[in-house]
């Protein structure tokens, strides 16, 4: 076991084999309300993605269509679907079946006060939103595309995959909770670029049997960087602070 920290403020460029190192995400849609979110139901239609929109400030009465879009975010997305997003501050949890897509248009809030994911995927796509609260921010598995997605508010960690392949581009995790965690990955593999991680995280990221490259990584705060047992990982363009 050995410990490699880098100089704080310092940039550095690395390619590391990490072992046991401390460095610190059709059909045709049919909604059906319930109290508090709408979920959805899919009926055999074609091999089309389907798609749905959203906007917190829509009327009520609407059927998920751009003219006439839901005011609540489904609770359940059927696979192969495409759920647009507009401006507002929507509450979760929400789960996409397999190769479903979520993406803001605007300013989009994601927030959960109970215990669990905000959001919980397979083979799946997010894009430019913020999600809050929760345990977990993300619960992923299989073919995941993540862009543009802040975290903030988790307590327990913002985004874990277990059994992923992921591509994350442009992330920001802030931990307003204390002693919570960044991104855990397990038996995964991982392309992140353009990261950054702010506050009291215990561990920013966490890798475990994983593999894949990690750039443009800023830790702002955090008690350890990343931190790996049998994993391997190219490490590039990232810089440790305080």
């Amino acid at each position: 076991m050995c410990a490699l920290r880098p100089y704080v403020g310092r940039s550095y460029q690395r390619s590391v084999m990490l072992r046991a190192i401390a460095i610190v995400c059709g059909a045709t849609l049919s909604c059906i309300h319930h109290s508090n979110q709408a979920v959805l139901a899919a009926t055999p239609s074609d091999d089309r993605q389907n798609e749905l929109w959203v906007d917190a400030s829509a009327q009520s009465g609407g059927v998920g269509s751009s003219a006439r879009p839901l005011r609540k975010l489904p609770s359940h997305v059927p696979p192969k679907h495409t759920v647009h997003v507009r401006s507002g501050v929507y509450r979760g949890p929400i789960q996409l079946g397999a190769g479903s897509s979520l993406v803001g248009h605007g300013v989009v809030v994601i927030n959960l006060e109970q215990p669990g994911a905000i959001v919980s995927m397979t083979n799946g796509s997010l894009k430019n939103l913020s999600v809050q609260g929760g345990d977990e921010g993300i619960s992923a598995h299989g073919a995941i595309h993540l862009e543009n997605i802040h975290f903030s508010g988790h307590r327990q960690m913002a985004l874990r995959m277990e059994d992923a392949t992921a591509e994350i581009k442009g992330i920001h995790i802030s931990a307003t909770i204390p002693g919570s965690s960044g991104i855990a990955l397990t038996r995964s593999t991982i392309h992140l670029i353009d990261a950054t991680f702010q506050g009291a995280l215990f561990r920013a990221v966490d890798l475990r049997e994983s593999e894949g490259t990690i750039s443009q990584l800023k830790a702002i705060g955090c008690r350890t960087g990343i931190s790996s047992i049998n994993s391997n990982v190219d490490i590039s363009s990232a810089v440790f602070e305080g």
